[in-house]
């Protein structure tokens, strides 16, 4: 490549630097089918799946033999190799090729990069991970729903190439300084994994009433209780007479109360009572045939399993979806402020409450009629019990909770003032854990930031400092465009004796 070949935002190098291809420094790779030249062996097969694109490293392979190959095993790959894979760039599928991997199958979905002798792999390596590489690549993408590059795109790409001794002290340098930023990521893998545990822990202390202390000033949970059974009762009548029926001439079924024989002790003040005593326990429905325009496509917000399970906070408010009218005659339509739980699927016991009016599919229960702060109250506790309701078995295929299931949950249930005061302790406590989350975060994205910099100055050749006793790279370059043409020449040569 000559100094007018440069690309266009390339900066001025180095003396000593010159710029070229990764097409001029990397060997060509001939594919291979496993099935036919080595069917009985058995390989290690690298997919794009096999790459962690935030280590940047393969963590996992498919062992199978060769026969069984997948048409796309086809890249054979060695020790020091770098794949770089031409499938939605952006996503930084990139890796070397450590030396349990010498002699294995990748996927075409990989462009194979193997360096030239002289050219250090680990010095191609971090400049296919740098920004303006990522970017200037990925403009090239050609389709929409599967984005991809050749080869061919990826082997004309340009590259400031260094000397070969100042490659070595490049490596040496940017790998010392990368690793200090690598170890700091290391020490903050562990954190989201503690913050979900000491969620966890959270909510199992509050209702087993260790979060907040006693007042005996508190009306017992039992009164509350006997208020939301009574209510429960006039709501029972109210719809009896609105139906223009007598209550007295109807016999009315108190829900049962949970048998606690086996239930732990409460605190002073709770009881044991269940989700049927504190709610109206209703099913969602969904329009068939799904998507049917008479149903869907209106503006009526469509609240299904996905949107209550796609983030972990308390409230929803809005849904991608929308059905008509006559969608929502075909389901339930429940008011703002609503109490919702998954029961279907492997997603079941996730609760939400919805700020906004909707129609909730056939995956999901409503629990009506429930009063702040028990909503709230009742919207931690059911997170207690997420894994304990996904482990009962029906006997369906698709694990499903009925409504009789639902209603009876066993809720312990705090005084009403109590339930106020472990809902705030548990929302200050997981509001530090989300700082702590933020902070995390916020820490990640400032060590990329700095590895992009050390990049960024490696390759405008201000890592580290130039040698003028190096050899040149144009004369490397010269080196290895000469010793492609002899190998070019000898392999003609050898296809023109007789006999080959």
């Amino acid at each position: 490549m000559t100094a007018d070949e440069r690309p266009p935002t390339a900066n001025e190098l180095p003396d000593g630097w010159v710029w070229t291809t990764l097409g001029d420094i990397c060997e060509p790779i001939v594919q291979v089918n496993p099935r036919e030249t080595m069917p009985d062996r058995p390989i290690k097969y690298v997919d794009i799946s096999s790459v962690d694109n935030e280590k940047n490293a393969i963590v996992e392979h498919k062992e199978i033999l060769g026969s069984e190959a997948p048409s796309r095993a086809r890249k054979p790959i060695h020790a020091n190799d770098i794949l770089f894979a031409t499938v939605r760039t952006y996503l930084r599928n990139v890796a070397m090729v450590p030396p349990g991997y010498d002699g294995e199958i990748a996927s075409t979905g990989f462009c194979v990069l193997r360096p030239i002798s002289g050219i250090e792999s680990h010095f191609i390596y971090r400049y296919l991970l740098t920004d303006e590489f990522i970017q200037r690549i990925s403009e090239k993408q050609r389709g929409i729903s599967y984005p991809a590059v050749t080869d061919r795109d990826v082997y004309a790409e340009s590259i400031p190439l260094p000397p070969e001794a100042e490659q070595r002290r490049i490596v040496a340098r940017i790998e010392a300084l990368l690793a200090q930023s690598r170890r700091g990521r290391e020490a903050l893998e562990g954190i989201p994994d503690l913050l979900a545990r000491l969620r966890k822990a959270v909510l199992t202390r509050a209702f087993r009433g260790e979060l907040t202390g006693r007042d005996p000033d508190d009306e017992p949970a039992s009164v509350l209780l006997e208020r939301i059974r009574a209510e429960r009762r006039r709501r029972w009548e109210e719809n009896l007479r609105a139906q223009g029926k007598d209550p007295r001439r109807y016999t009315y079924e108190e829900p049962a109360p949970p048998d606690t024989s086996d239930l732990p002790e409460l605190p002073e003040g709770w009881v044991w009572t269940s989700v049927d005593e504190l709610s109206d326990v209703v099913r969602g429905a969904s329009p068939r045939p799904a998507g049917d325009p008479r149903y869907f496509g209106g503006n009526i917000p469509w609240i299904t399993v996905g949107c209550l399970t796609a983030d972990s906070h308390p409230y929803l408010y809005s849904a991608p979806t929308f059905v008509t009218e006559a969608g929502k005659e075909k389901s339930r339509y429940i008011e703002p402020e609503t109490l919702l739980l998954t029961n279907s699927g492997a997603t079941l016991g996730v609760p939400k409450i919805t700020k906004m009016g909707g129609c909730i599919n056939d995956g999901i229960v409503a629990l009506l009629h429930v009063d702040y702060p028990l909503k709230l109250y009742l919207y931690y506790c059911l997170q207690t019990l997420t894994e304990q309701l996904r482990a009962i078995k029906q006997g369906a295929a698709q694990p499903n909770l009925n409504t009789s299931i639902v209603r009876a949950i066993e809720i312990p249930l705090a005084p009403l003032a109590e339930q106020r005061r472990i809902v705030a302790r548990i929302e200050a406590l997981f509001a530090q854990a989300d700082r702590l989350e933020a902070a995390v975060a916020a820490i990640r994205r400032r060590l990329e930031q700095v590895d992009q910099a050390v990049l960024a100055r490696t390759f405008r050749g201000e890592l580290v400092s130039q040698d003028p006793s190096d050899e040149p790279a144009s004369v490397l370059l010269e080196r290895i465009q000469q010793e492609q043409k002899g190998n070019r020449k000898e392999s003609t040569h050898q296809m023109l004796l007789p006999g080959t």
